[in-house]
């Protein structure tokens, strides 16, 4: 019976998310940073930010998924945009592995 849990799999996730960051980073990909202010999908940040229940319970009709994530980047420590980065890169590598597994490990 194999386990689901492999570290293998976590250094791959680790090394394939710090290279996607890394070279976002060289290359300056970042022509989307104010992407977060200025899309209709997002609650206005300084009033998630704020006050996040209210928002996201008076503010219904925005997406609450894509904001509760906003609110979850906003908040952690660095650039909200770079940590926009950062989660794209950790749910793109953790999708490649389960791309991975399935074609590989499943036949």
């Amino acid at each position: 019976m194999r386990t689901t849990f492999r570290a293998r799999e976590l250094v791959f996730v680790f090394i394939f998310t710090i290279s996607q960051f890394l070279l976002v980073k060289a290359l300056h990909v970042d022509i989307y940073a104010n992407v977060l202010n200025s899309n209709w999908q997002f609650l206005d940040l300084i009033e998630l930010n704020r006050h996040p229940l209210e928002s996201l319970f008076l503010l219904h009709s925005q997406p609450p998924l894509i904001n509760i994530i906003a609110l979850f980047v906003i908040r952690l420590p660095g650039e909200p945009y770079q940590n926009f980065v950062l989660l794209n890169a950790f749910c793109t590598a953790v999708t490649c592995l389960i791309i991975y597994k399935i074609c590989f490990y499943y036949q």
